[in-house]
C-alpha cells in the first residue's frame, strides 16, 4: 500500500478538489522545483498522479519494483487549468507487488522544458528508469525523450528528475520543420564524449545495453580491485555516447571546487567505504588477481561463452514461427546483457596489468610507446584470423583454382572447404564493421571474405623485436626494480591476448547473433506491411522488439520510420566534446597511497586508450600527427570511411585505410590494408594493438585525419615520426 503520508494527503486533496503543496516536496526545492500542483482523481490505491497545467502527455516508467508477470496499470486524470483549457494526462506504470508498492508523481511544465517524476518504493535499493515521455502540442506532434538522472533516495522513496530534450520535429502547415538540436547533460557532473565505439545515431537497444552493462560491471568490480569510484556512468545524448566517472561520495552533488586537502586526507582515512577500498587496493597491488582470471578465461569462461554463442547461432531462425522467433530474440537479449557485463568485468584484468606496467614505466622514464612495443606478439587471438585466411589461401594454391566466389573456394578441394568452414564457424556471425546492431556481420560480406583470402599473407612483426625491446628497456630500469619490471611485463603480456580476445567473443559475436535474428524479423514484418522498411526493425527497443514480432500493434510503421529518420539525422551532428560543469578532481596526495595508485592507473588507461583528450587536437601540434605504430613508412592511396563496411566496399589491396576508429573484429579483414590512419585512439587502442600485432604501419589518434584527407588522396604514413602527410590529390 501507499505510504500513509501520501495516501492521506492524496485522499484529502481529492475530496476537497483543491490545489495545495505536497509537504514532503517542499524539503527538496533544489531537487524537485514544484510549487503548487493541481490534484487529480486517483484511480488506483497504488498510484497518485498530480499533473500541472500541461498538454496531453503519456509516460512510461519502469523500475526495480516491477512485479514478475505484472500487467501494466494505466491511471488517467483530467483537470481544469486556470485558463479553463482542459487537458488529459495518463501514466502507464508497471506496478509493484503487494510487498513493493510504488507512488508516481508526474509534472510537466507548460513549456515542456522540465519533467519531474517521483517514484516511491518500499524496498527497492535501485532507482527506477523513466523510459520516455510524449507530449502533444497545439502546433502538432512533438517528441520528448527524457534522460533521467539516477535519482536520489530519501527515506522509502526515490526521486528522479527528468530533463527532456526540446522537441526535434514540429509538424507545421506545409511539411516538417527541424528545430536546432540541443545537447543537454544527462545528469549531474561533467560528461565526456566517447566516439571510439559509437559515432552517432546509436540504436535503441544499444542505448539500453551499454549503460546497464557498464554501470553494473564496474559497480560490482571496482570495490574488489580497490578503485575509489562508484562506477563509470554511460549515457547517450542525441545518439552519442558520453561517460562520467562517478565518485564515491556526493556523486549527484558535484562541486567545481575541491574541499581542502587536509579535510580530504582525514575523510579518505576515516570513511568506512574508503577504508575498505584502501585494503582492496593494497591486495590488488601486492598480489595481482589478473593471472588467475586470465587462466580461468582460457580454461572455463571462453569455452563456455563460445558454446553459448554457437547454440544460438545453430538455430535456423527462418524456420521458426513468429512466437518462436520472439522467444529466440528474448533469449539472445538476455544472453547479450550477460556477456556485455562480463566484457566490462574482464577489463579490470586485461587493461589493468597493462596500465600498471605503463604507470611504473613512467616512474622509470620509459615511454608508453616503448613499453607497448615489448608486448608485440603477445596476442595470438589477434593474428589467428590472418593465419586462418592464409591456410585457406594455401589450400587453394595446391589446386591452382582462382576462385571468384566463396562457393568456388568450397568446391576447390576438401581441404579448402574444411578450412573455410572452420573460419566461418566462429566468425560469420561477428560484427566486423562496428559495435552497433546496424553494422553488418562478416557473413553478410562474402566479397570481403574472398578478397581477404586472396590477399592473405602470413606476415607480421619481427618475432624477436619484442624481446629485444624488453631487454633494452630492462637495462634502463634501476637494478632494485628489475625483478618488478619482469613481473609487470609478464602480467601485461598475459593480459594482451585477453585484451583482444574479449571483445569478439563477449560483444561483437553476441550482438551479431541478435542482429541476424532482427534481420529475419524485419523481413517478415516488412513483408506483412507492418514495417515500411526491413531496417526499421532496428528502431525497436528491447521491450518492443519481441512484442512486435509476436503481433503487438505499437509502435506503428510511421513512428518507426520517424525514428529511423531521427537516427539518420543524429549521424550528421557534430556533438560537443563535453557536457555539464567541470568537477573538481581531488589531489592524489590527499588519498592513501594504494588508492592514489589505483586512481593513477585508471587515468593512465583512459589516456592511453585515447579517451582522455576529448577536446580535440592540441593547437600547438600539427593536426595530422598521432601515435606511430611500426618502423617502416608507407605511401599509398587513402580510402576515407566512417566505418569498415563503407571502407571495404571500395578498398583495394595495399591501400591505406583512413577511418575514425576500429574494433577488434577488424582483424578479420585487415589483411587487405597496406597502412592505417585513425582519428581516434591512443597507444593502447584497438587500432594500435591490431597494427602492432599484424605488422601494419599506422598512425592512430591523428585527430583531423577525417577532415584533412580526402578519399583518393595519396598519403605518406610515417610511423616513426607519428605523422601523416598528403603528397598528392585524388
Amino acid at each position: 500500500m501507499v505510504g500513509p503520508s501520501v495516501a492521506s494527503t492524496s485522499a484529502a486533496a481529492c475530496r476537497r478538489g483543491t490545489t495545495r503543496t505536497w509537504p514532503i516536496l517542499s524539503r527538496f526545492g533544489s531537487l524537485i522545483p514544484l510549487a503548487r500542483m493541481n490534484w487529480s482523481t486517483v484511480r488506483s490505491k497504488r498510484f497518485a498522479i498530480f499533473p500541472r497545467e500541461s498538454p496531453d502527455s503519456t509516460m512510461t516508467v519502469r523500475g526495480p519494483s516491477v512485479g514478475s508477470g505484472s500487467a501494466p496499470t494505466s491511471v488517467s486524470s483530467t483537470h481544469a487549468s486556470t485558463s479553463s483549457h482542459r487537458s488529459g494526462s495518463s501514466v502507464e506504470v508497471h506496478p509493484g507487488t503487494a510487498r513493493r508498492p510504488m507512488v508516481v508523481v508526474v509534472d510537466v511544465s507548460p513549456n515542456r522544458s522540465t519533467m519531474v517524476v517521483v517514484v516511491g518504493s518500499a524496498t527497492s535499493s535501485e532507482p527506477p528508469q523513466a523510459v520516455d515521455a510524449r507530449a502533444s502540442a497545439s502546433a502538432g506532434t512533438s517528441t520528448l525523450t527524457g534522460a533521467g538522472s539516477t535519482g536520489r533516495r530519501i527515506g522509502r522513496r526515490w526521486y528522479v528528475r527528468m530533463h527532456p530534450a526540446l522537441p526535434r520535429r514540429v509538424r507545421v502547415a506545409g511539411g516538417m520543420q527541424r528545430m536546432d538540436t540541443e545537447f543537454v547533460a544527462p545528469g549531474p557532473g561533467h560528461w565526456q564524449l566517447d566516439r571510439s565505439h559509437f559515432t552517432g545515431g546509436t540504436t535503441p537497444i544499444m542505448r539500453w545495453l551499454l549503460p546497464a552493462a557498464v554501470g553494473s560491471a564496474y559497480r560490482k568490480q571496482w570495490p574488489l580491485l580497490g578503485i575509489p569510484a562508484e562506477t563509470l556512468s554511460v549515457a547517450f545524448v542525441e545518439g552519442f555516447m558520453y561517460t562520467r566517472l562517478r565518485p564515491l561520495i556526493r556523486a549527484d552533488r558535484p562541486s567545481a571546487k575541491a574541499p581542502p586537502t587536509v579535510l580530504l586526507k582525514v575523510a579518505s582515512r576515516l570513511h568506512p567505504e574508503f577504508r575498505r577500498r584502501t585494503r582492496a587496493a593494497r591486495r590488488t597491488l601486492e598480489q595481482s588477481p589478473a593471472p588467475g582470471v586470465i587462466a580461468e578465461w582460457h580454461s572455463t569462461i571462453r569455452p563456455d561463452l563460445i558454446a553459448r554463442n554457437l547454440a544460438f547461432q545453430d538455430v535456423d531462425v527462418g524456420t521458426l514461427e513468429d512466437q518462436g522467433l520472439a522467444d529466440h530474440v528474448s533469449g539472445i537479449l538476455a544472453h547479450v546483457r550477460s556477456t556485455f557485463e562480463e566484457h566490462f568485468r574482464l577489463h579490470g584484468y586485461d587493461l589493468g596489468p597493462i596500465g600498471l606496467l605503463l604507470l611504473a614505466g613512467a616512474d622509470w622514464g620509459l615511454a608508453s610507446t616503448e613499453l607497448l612495443t615489448a608486448l608485440a606478439g603477445a596476442s595470438p587471438s589477434t593474428v589467428e584470423p590472418r593465419e586462418a585466411l592464409a591456410r585457406i589461401r594455401a589450400a587453394l594454391a595446391e589446386t591452382g583454382v582462382a576462385p571468384t566466389s566463396l562457393e568456388d573456394v568450397t568446391a576447390a578441394s576438401p581441404r579448402a572447404a574444411e578450412e573455410l568452414h572452420a573460419y566461418l564457424r566462429h566468425r560469420s556471425s561477428v560484427l566486423y564493421a562496428g559495435y552497433d546492431l546496424d553494422s553488418p556481420t562478416l557473413g553478410e560480406a562474402p566479397d570481403v571474405i574472398l578478397a581477404s583470402i586472396l590477399n592473405a599473407r602470413p606476415t607480421g612483426p619481427d618475432p624477436g623485436a619484442a624481446d629485444r625491446a624488453a631487454t633494452e628497456l630492462r637495462s634502463r630500469v634501476p637494478d632494485v626494480d628489475r625483478s618488478r619490471f619482469d613481473d609487470l611485463l609478464s602480467d601485461a603480456r598475459g593480459a594482451m591476448d585477453l585484451r583482444d580476445d574479449n571483445g569478439p567473443i563477449t560483444a561483437e559475436w553476441p550482438c551479431g547473433l541478435l542482429r541476424l535474428a532482427m534481420l529475419e524479423a524485419g523481413r517478415r514484418l516488412a513483408a506483412s506491411g507492418r514495417l515500411g522498411d526491413p531496417s526499421h526493425v532496428f528502431e525497436l527497443d528491447r521491450h518492443e522488439l519481441p512484442a512486435v514480432i509476436s503481433g503487438a500493434p505499437d509502435p506503428g510503421a510511421g513512428d518507426l520510420a520517424a525514428r529511423a529518420g531521427e537516427r539518420a539525422h543524429q549521424k550528421t551532428l557534430d556533438p560537443p566534446a563535453s557536457l555539464g560543469r567541470p568537477e573538481a578532481q581531488p589531489p592524489l596526495d590527499a588519498l592513501p597511497a594504494p588508492l592514489a595508485t589505483t586512481v593513477s592507473l585508471v587515468l593512465t588507461v583512459i589516456a592511453e586508450l585515447g579517451m582522455g583528450d576529448v577536446d580535440g587536437p592540441s593547437t600547438d601540434r600539427p593536426s595530422l600527427t598521432g601515435t606511430g605504430i611500426g618502423t617502416m613508412p608507407i605511401t599509398g592511396v587513402a580510402r576515407v570511411a566512417e566505418n569498415a563496411e563503407e571502407a571495404f566496399d571500395r578498398l583495394e589491396p595495399g591501400e591505406i585505410l583512413v577511418t575514425r576508429t576500429t574494433s577488434p573484429a577488424y582483424n578479420m579483414v585487415l589483411t587487405l590494408v597496406g597502412g592505417l590512419v585513425t582519428a581516434e585512439g591512443g597507444p593502447m587502442s584497438h587500432a594500435a594493438v591490431l597494427s602492432r600485432e599484424l605488422g601494419i604501419p599506422a598512425v592512430v589518434g591523428a585527430a583531423d585525419a577525417m577532415r584533412l584527407i580526402t578519399d583518393g588522396d595519396v598519403v605518406e604514413v610515417d610511423p616513426v615520426a607519428g605523422r601523416v602527410r598528403v603528397v598528392g590529390g585524388g
